[in-house]
């Protein structure tokens, strides 16, 4: 049995005319610039960060942690809710007084402070106040 040869494919040759690049020695009393190191670029991948604070948080937690959770507990919680038009009113009268004794004082400022002030009340209280508003229709 003969074996086939294939034919050689041809060799590709710098172009005529280049030299390769060669390095020149820096002038004496200049600074030598260095080339940025290729283990700074990949040392940490931000992929792989998130999940290597994860593995390692047990072991060494940050003072920031605390803060952290802190905001993700006080995050703000949207609601609707109703109420009778006189009731807004009222709440519309309360902030315009407000705001003619310069403070600032939002809707839903004045519901936090009202919820400050039942909070404070007992629950024969409440429910006393409760009884006695209109209701809903």
């Amino acid at each position: 049995m003969a074996v086939r040869k294939s034919p050689a494919l041809p060799v590709k040759k710098a172009p005529a005319g280049r030299k390769p690049r060669e390095e020149a020695a820096p002038a004496p009393g200049k600074a030598v610039r260095k080339e940025p190191s290729r283990m700074k670029a990949t040392a940490a991948a931000p992929a792989s960060h998130g999940k290597k604070r994860k593995r390692l948080a047990k072991a060494f937690p940050l003072p920031l942690d605390k803060a952290r959770k802190k905001q993700v507990e006080e995050a703000v919680v949207r609601e609707r809710f109703s109420m009778l038009p006189n009731e807004y009113e009222r709440l519309s009268a309360i902030k315009t007084q407000l705001a003619e004794q310069g403070v600032d004082a939002r809707r839903s400022d004045l519901v936090r402070a009202g919820l400050a002030l039942l909070s404070a009340q007992s629950v024969e209280e409440l429910q006393r106040l409760l009884k006695a508003l209109p209701p809903r229709p």
